[in-house]
């Protein structure tokens, strides 16, 4: 079968073009681009198709302005490509759901690749982290600082690709958690996540990825639970998971935390 040539907008050409500019000159985050009137004329369009052609990188967030210079890279990679469609996804039914099988298994996959990655400075990052959440006393700052060890664990490996997916992964899953009103705290002791964060760092020191999955796997546990992805979880547990004022013995002693 024989499929016909779709005929290119003017338009749909000088995207084509400008990516071209971009790529044979391997412009890279910084680097400046040409004046309009230059570069309207290296690629042979007129100004108001420049405009629109550029709109759409703009759009991408791969071209943006600086002052005083014009149009640069800003870059190459998306930094947070699903953000504009966050507010779909939270619509979804299974949105938690299918967030939590992404990120788990990232997490538990990226354990070869974190081992041969890791460094001095970055355990030390995360044992930094994890030092202040032994000391941290106030719920929601210790759930911040847990989302940050995730994301400080994940970005040990210097992925750009994966880098961009954090924000969805990590940031709007707690969001959304929080917007459903999921109280994992009541699940999961305190201490316990604790525990289950030095053994992570262990792993990671050790360089040993069966350890260090095995690990991630226990700490990712509780999700499992929440959401009915565990085959030996009956549904039966007597676990109150929404929202309601604190008593005075949950305000007067920190032993339990939310998980990210």
């Amino acid at each position: 079968m024989i499929t016909p040539i779709k005929p290119k907008s003017t338009l749909d050409c000088a995207i084509d073009a400008i990516r071209a500019y971009i790529l044979d000159n391997r412009l890279q985050p910084g680097d400046v681009l040409p004046t309009e009137t230059v570069l309207a004329q290296k690629l042979g369009i007129s100004r108001n198709i420049l405009r629109e052609a550029m709109r759409h990188y703009r759009t991408l967030g791969i071209i943006d302005s600086k002052p005083k210079l014009g149009a640069a890279i800003a870059r190459l990679v998306p930094d947070n490509p699903y953000a504009g469609y966050l507010p779909f996804f939270a619509a979804g039914g299974n949105s938690l759901r299918e967030l939590f099988e992404i990120r788990s298994s990232l997490e538990a996959g990226a354990a070869p690749f974190l081992v041969r990655s890791v460094t001095p400075e970055g355990l030390a990052l995360l044992r930094k982290i994890h030092r202040q959440m032994e000391v941290e006393d106030h719920e929601e700052n210790f759930s911040a600082l847990d989302r940050q060890f995730h994301t400080e664990l994940l970005r040990m490996m210097r992925n750009r690709i994966l880098d961009g997916l954090l924000p969805f992964i990590i940031d709007f899953f707690n969001e959304l958690r929080k917007q459903k009103k999921l109280r994992l705290w009541k699940m999961t002791p305190y201490r316990e996540t604790l525990s289950e964060h030095r053994a992570i760092l262990d792993a990671l020191e050790k360089r040993d990825a069966e350890l260090l999955a095995e690990a991630i796997g226990k700490h990712n546990r509780i999700y499992f639970k929440l959401l009915n992805l565990n085959e030996s979880f009956t549904g039966k547990e007597n676990y109150d998971l929404t929202e309601k004022k604190p008593g005075p013995d949950e305000n007067a002693c920190r032993t339990e935390s939310n998980l990210l």
